[in-house]
């Protein structure tokens, strides 16, 4: 096991082919913040880390921002990285990854930085009425889906899990109510937002992917349900787009930037 800050771990990454790294974690060192990664897909954890703790792509808006006493649910946790943030900031974190090798980096990363994470090896499905969905895992594995062109988009398709699922309703009412709701469900976000009472949710912070999802109808999805919405959109990620919702019992939006559409 190596440990490497950032900028090294980057540099790495990008100079040689992730096949020729021998297999092993890097630890990627962010200020005071550590994080396991598979070398394998170092590259693709690295834009991530990025995107996630420099970027902080979920918290451009400051009322988004985790803090002592908030309750958060990270749906797509991925390798923890949102997670980690949140509770090292003092929330209570329940955290959803369907792909079994990244929900135990996800705890592991909850352990290296000495914070308390709930993680639960689970999709989140638009279905009620299903426990079961097939996940296309692609070479990127933090770009998965039970799209296949998806996944294919992102690396290819390198394999097929099927993962215990639960609808978004079923874990706010056993778990809820929620401060903050992070949502990364690749692809499918639309259709669980429709199918969600989002009842107990105060705030939402979700990830569009706009290769496969319609952001101006998420948000209108959105505001039928009493949210008020911003959209980000980030010219180096063509196919993603950002969507801030806020209960409208909770009247003041930041005026941190964005496009705000009411």
């Amino acid at each position: 096991m190596i440990e490497l800050p950032l900028s090294i771990a980057k540099r790495i990454a990008n100079l040689f082919p992730l096949e020729l790294l021998p297999p092993a974690d890097i630890i990627v060192r962010v200020g005071d913040l550590r994080f396991a990664i598979p070398s394998r897909i170092l590259w693709h954890a690295i834009r991530n880390l990025e995107h996630v703790v420099i970027d902080r792509a979920y918290t451009k808006l400051r009322t988004f921002e985790p803090r002592k006493g908030d309750r958060v649910l990270d749906v797509g946790a991925a390798l923890g990285f949102y997670s980690v943030l949140a509770a090292k900031n003092g929330a209570s974190v329940v955290a959803l990854e369907p792909q079994p090798l990244l929900a135990r980096y996800a705890l592991r990363n909850a352990h290296l930085n000495n914070v308390s994470i709930r993680v639960l090896n689970i999709a989140i499905s638009p279905d009620p009425l299903s426990d079961r969905v097939s996940i296309y895992v692609s070479r990127n594995p933090l770009a998965s889906s039970v799209y296949p062109s998806h996944a294919d988009l992102h690396g290819g398709v390198e394999g097929v899990i099927a993962a215990r699922s639960i609808s978004l309703d079923t874990i706010l009412r056993s778990l809820g109510p929620f401060t903050i709701v992070k949502l990364d469900a690749e692809c499918v976000e639309l259709e669980v937002l429709r199918r969600s009472s989002l009842e107990g949710v105060a705030r939402l912070v979700v990830e569009v992917h706009t290769d496969c999802v319609d952001v101006s109808e998420l948000c209108r999805v959105l505001e039928s349900k009493g949210f008020e919405t911003s959209l980000f959109l980030d010219s180096e990620e063509p196919y993603q787009a950002i969507v801030y919702a806020l209960a409208t019992n909770l009247r003041t939006l930041p005026t941190d930037g964005g496009t705000h559409r009411r």
